[in-house]
């Protein structure tokens, strides 16, 4: 067969093979997920020196227990729409020998900018800003349990790493700056919590 007839047929093979379906899919990037659900354990710890709800006069000055958990809807891959709840947990012996725990949860929505596209295997840094409705709740507790609960307002400033480990899983590593306003029904429970944890895409 000639040298010319064969190189002409492998070119048009080539050709097609090009063109196919198949394989423009294959130079196509994976579409973005839209939807982020995240959970996060940690610490965090009080930039208050002492808290003073409930009459008791507690040592602010060690690290609590904080978990989150979050949602966020991707409306393009530089920007997130979030809604973050976190908590906070510690235990303390008050003056009166009983034991005291001392919580405070917050809620709100926030808006995420991540610093580069996702794609599996990278390291995408991020920032976030929330507004929350906060409560602290003292338990106090002996042969009965007593419950006090105040609200009030506060802001977070969230920023880290979100490790990709595929399309779906990640691991965000952050740091959450907490303020809150304080009045006289409630302490100032403004702090610095540190997370990792695991986010799921869809």
């Amino acid at each position: 067969m000639d040298a010319r007839l064969l190189l002409h047929r492998a070119l048009v093979v080539a050709t097609v093979l090009a063109c196919a379906p198949g394989a423009a899919a294959q130079e196509v990037e994976p579409k973005p997920r839209t939807h982020h659900v995240g959970l996060q354990p940690g610490v965090f710890n009080n930039s208050a020196e002492a808290f003073e709800f409930g009459g008791l006069d507690l040592d602010a000055g060690r690290d609590t227990f904080y978990g989150a958990v979050s949602y966020r809807y991707s409306l393009n891959p530089s920007i997130d729409l979030a809604l973050h709840a976190g908590h906070w947990i510690g235990q303390w012996v008050a003056p009166t020998a009983q034991t005291v725990e001392l919580a405070s949860g917050f809620i709100g929505p926030g808006v995420r900018v991540n610093g580069r596209r996702r794609a599996a295997g990278r390291v995408v840094p991020y920032l976030q800003t929330n507004v929350y409705f906060v409560q602290e709740q003292l338990v106090l507790e002996r042969a009965w349990s007593k419950r006090v609960t105040q609200n009030a307002f506060g802001v977070g400033l969230m920023g880290g790493l979100d490790v990709a480990l595929g399309e779906r899983v990640s691991i965000p590593i952050e740091v959450i700056y907490l303020a809150t306003t304080g009045n006289a029904g409630i302490d100032d429970l403004s702090g610095v919590g540190l997370s990792i944890g695991v986010d799921l895409s869809f």
